[in-house]
Order: structure tokens, then sequence, then C-alpha cells
């Protein structure tokens, strides 16, 4: 026998020590993006922090990025699921690239698939946990378009299709107009 028998082994389903790092703060977080469709172009501005319950834990987080030629994505929301947004995103460039027909995917064709990646992942009961902007130009066209979990999933009156009741001001009274800090506006 010698020593290399006795030795523990370890393997690498378990996963390496980089992969043991990143679960420990699984709940990192990024907050606004803008993007704005001007005269000359597309504008898309994004802070860099990334924030872990209510402390700012990075501060180099990158949330816009380049999507093929004529795109780029900003997120907030769950940091971690805009990675698996870009991988599923860096997928789709490198099949369109494979062709090799001179064609490019557009910001219109990028934002269509991702509206049905998110509808997916929403469908098998494991949604990403992003509100997306997209924007880009192609041929001329400028295009801004936006991406987010539905307002459904966290509606205080979500509920399933049996249970759920006509909504009137005397059971909820949450659902009649509030006052605006402006005098003479109100909002909803």
């Amino acid at each position: 026998m010698n020593l290399a028998d006795s030795a523990p082994v370890t393997s690498n389903l378990l996963g390496s020590e980089a992969d043991s790092q990143r679960t420990l703060y699984p709940y990192v977080t990024g907050t606004s993006v803008v993007g704005i469709k001007y005269k000359d172009g597309i504008l898309l501005a994004a802070d860099m922090g990334g924030s872990y319950g209510s402390t700012l834990r990075y501060k180099t987080v990158e949330r816009l990025k380049p999507v093929g030629k004529h795109s780029i994505i900003g997120a907030s929301g769950e940091i971690s699921d805009f990675q698996e947004i870009m991988r599923y995103l860096d997928e789709l460039i490198l099949f369109d690239n494979m062709w090799d027909d001179g064609n490019s995917l557009g910001p219109k064709e990028v934002h269509n698939y991702l509206t049905r990646v998110m509808y997916n992942r929403r469908n098998k009961f494991n949604p990403l946990w992003n509100s997306l902007v997209l924007g880009g130009i192609k041929n001329g066209q400028k295009y801004l378009g936006t991406l987010s979990v539905p307002r459904y999933l966290d509606h205080p009156r979500a509920a399933p299709r049996n249970t759920r009741r006509p909504a009137s001001k005397e059971r909820h009274p949450r659902s009649h107009r509030c006052s605006s800090i402006f005098p003479g506006e109100s909002t909803f």
C-alpha cells in the first residue's frame, strides 16, 4: 500500500474552492438601470454596486454588457440570474456566428429571445429575478426594450384562480386612490 492509496479522495463533482466561495453570498442584487433613446442613439447607465441585503457588498459589479455587435443589456435584480442570462446570450451569439452568413442578431431579435427565455423559466416556477433593459442600433433603427418578472408574482392580491374574489373597496381599503404630495395631483 502506498501513500497515494491512503490519501482522501476528493471528487470534482463536489465543486472546487471557487465554487464554494460563490455560494457564501447567494443573494446579491443590483439596483437601477436607466435606458434613454435620443436623437443620435441609445444611452444605458447603471451603478456598479452589488448589495447583499441592505449592505453594499461589492463595489465593482458590471451590470451593462454588450450582446453581439448591435446590442447592449443592463440588469437590475439578482446578479447570479443575470450571469445565467449572459450565458444564454453568449450561446445564442456563438450559434448565430457559426452560420457565417453575414447577418447578425439585432436588438429586436435579442429582446424576442429573452422574452421567450424568461417566459419559459417563469412557467417552470423558477423565474429569473431580473428587470432588464436592452438597447441597440441596427441598420440605423434605434431600439430600446425592457423585460421584467411580472408584477403578479409579488402582488398582494395574487391567488389561484378558484380562490380569487372580485375586489371591492369594502374588502380592500387600499384599492382607493392615494393622495399625492403635490396639490391637485393624485396617484394610484
